[in-house]
């Protein structure tokens, strides 16, 4: 009974914790995933006759005069393996006119200017974050400054996306308003890393490199425990088609499909090293309103993956060598390890996942340099998980529904800053024992953080938080460096019978509407709540940062 409730806290502190944008993946709770990348046409223009037109002027069709059509911007994509918030995936959006084709003179009668042309995607981004590890010692009730000779932990997320294709645009030579049609298709790749290490000195925090992979247990041994490093490739195949009209106007549709193959490592013990592999394959499907900066995206998504996790001893020969070929990234590989008995390989897990979801996202900004995103999302996911470890391989059957709202911001000028708020519906069934869970969930994180912005931004959270950590608040002062806030009200039984009753007398249809309602106004969430009792829930609380200690209440 211990073991299997200890497990359902596990899974759902992954559930909480590995949490990106959107969807649920094997992740870490300081992961950051987006990649900022932002579509581009080249300013080439391949006409059907053969000739080619270039260069920075105005295009002069028969009917046009003076019409600007530019490089169009098709919007920031975050293409996680699992994880794909934030993710404007078609090739139509945010068009950037201001970058117009060469001077063409059309002396063809026809009444469509046909012409190819090539598009590129870029994407780019990266953050390092310190976090200090000391506790505070402070009947956790204060803000204290950590010790700059104690243990950080030094964190860096890295990632790049690079495509190229081809796009077909027709421009009516009757309209003189700059209108176009057009269908585009390109293929692209990408690549991510992640790297998370505990060190000892605020000096070295600040100047030592991401991990590598150990291929002996000698580079093993310069890790510390639960130092982690991840790594993905994914890659995949856009396609989408539109209209729009200048520069104001991009209505489209827009498809994906997107695979992707993660490798996590994670120091267990001395000589041991644990590996999850992931595969997961990705369909999307969404509809774009846009314009040069700013864009709105409504789509809907399927989500396939499998989870893999094994413990290698490196001090054992075929532990080593099975850890190297598990990293050349071979799914039947890893499948085959489930199946033979091998010294110094231990299997652990293996996890089935399908997900469900739709969202509606908006965007502003420019690409690589700053973009603040705004995303709403609804998930539903089933989990069939072996726990190979145990000695009857026991079964974890697992559905997870997810509300959530987030704001953030990504760019070599932003704070990468990560906010949002969700509601997390859970059931497990485990050795024949069904657990539920519901909780609410905010978090709020930023690289240079002052404490007037974190107060500002916690007594934006709902009353009763606000009334629980308002002494811990005036305890700041000055500047927190990178700081995380995390806090989880978890309902009991009793909240969830009491919650569906007022569902029911504020003749509201549905309990996710009533949810939606409490997530977008803090009035109406402590309006709610001010109707369940004490007991009804219990709170967490927790605030890590780069330069003071770790408080939890």
């Amino acid at each position: 009974m211990l073991k299997s409730i200890i497990l359902l806290c596990l899974i759902s502190c992954r559930y909480v914790l590995g949490h990106g944008s959107t969807s649920v993946h094997n992740g870490d709770e300081f992961e950051s995933q987006s990649s900022n990348g932002t579509m581009y046409n080249l300013p080439i223009f391949i006409n059907f006759d053969g000739s080619i037109s270039y260069g920075i002027g105005l295009m002069d069709h028969v009917n046009h005069s003076d019409i600007n059509h530019g490089g169009m911007d098709h919007g920031e994509m975050n293409h996680n393996e699992t994880n794909h918030g934030d993710m404007s995936t078609n090739i139509n959006n945010d068009m950037d006119h201001d970058s117009s084709h060469g001077s063409m003179n059309h002396r063809s009668s026809s009444k469509i200017a046909w012409h190819i042309m090539p598009m590129v995607h870029l994407g780019f981004d990266k953050n390092k974050r310190i976090v200090s590890l000391a506790k505070n010692t402070n009947n956790n009730k204060n803000f204290a400054a950590s010790d700059k000779k104690g243990e950080y932990l030094t964190i860096e997320n890295r990632r790049i996306e690079s495509g190229a294709g081809l796009m077909l645009m027709g421009m009516p030579t009757s309209i003189n308003w700059g209108g176009f049609f057009q269908i585009g298709f390109m293929p692209y790749k990408g690549s991510y890393l992640f790297s998370k290490q505990k060190v000892s000195g605020y000096k070295k925090a600040q100047s030592v490199l991401p991990l590598s992979f150990p291929t002996s247990k000698g580079e093993l041994n310069n890790w510390s425990n639960s130092d982690k490093l991840v790594t993905t490739v994914h890659g995949g195949i856009m396609m989408g088609a539109g209209l729009g009209a200048t520069i104001f106007t991009d209505l489209s549709a827009n498809y994906m499909t997107n695979g992707s193959w993660r490798i996590e490592a994670v120091k267990s013990a001395p000589n041991k090293i644990t590996v999850s592999v992931d595969q997961s394959d990705l369909e999307h499907i969404m509809y774009n309103f846009g314009a040069t900066i700013i864009s709105t995206n409504i789509g809907n998504h399927q989500l396939k993956s499998v989870h893999l996790k094994f413990e290698f001893d490196l001090s054992k020969e075929q532990g080593l060598s099975s850890y190297l070929n598990l990293l050349q990234g071979d799914l039947n590989f890893a499948e085959q390890l489930i199946e033979k008995e091998i010294e110094g390989v231990k299997d652990l897990t293996n996890v089935i996942t399908n997900e469900t979801g739709r969202m509606r996202t908006s965007k502003l900004g420019v690409a690589v340099l700053f973009s603040r995103n705004e995303m709403k999302m609804d998930t539903y996911s089933e989990s069939r998980s072996l726990i190979l470890e145990s000695e009857s391989n026991k079964e974890l059957k697992s559905s997870m529904k997810m509300i959530h709202v987030e704001r953030n911001t990504h760019g070599f000028f932003s704070k990468h800053m990560k906010n949002y708020k969700m509601y997390m519906q859970g059931s497990f069934l485990f050795d024949n024992e069904v657990f539920n869970t519901n909780s609410f969930v905010w978090l709020f994180e930023r690289n240079r953080t002052s404490c007037k912005k974190l107060s500002s931004k916690i007594s934006k959270w709902s009353k009763t938080l606000l009334l629980k950590t308002q002494a811990i608040l005036e305890s700041c002062k000055g500047n927190l460096g990178y700081s995380r806030t995390l806090a989880n009200m978890v309902l009991r039984p009793s909240a969830i019978l009491k919650l569906k009753e007022i569902q029911e007398s504020l003749k509201i249809e549905k309990y996710d509407d009533l949810i939606k309602k409490m997530l977008k106004s803090r009035k109406y969430f402590d309006k709610v709540i001010d109707q369940l009792d004490n007991d009804d829930y219990v709170y967490t609380f927790e605030i890590v940062s780069e330069k003071y200690q770790k408080i939890t209440l």
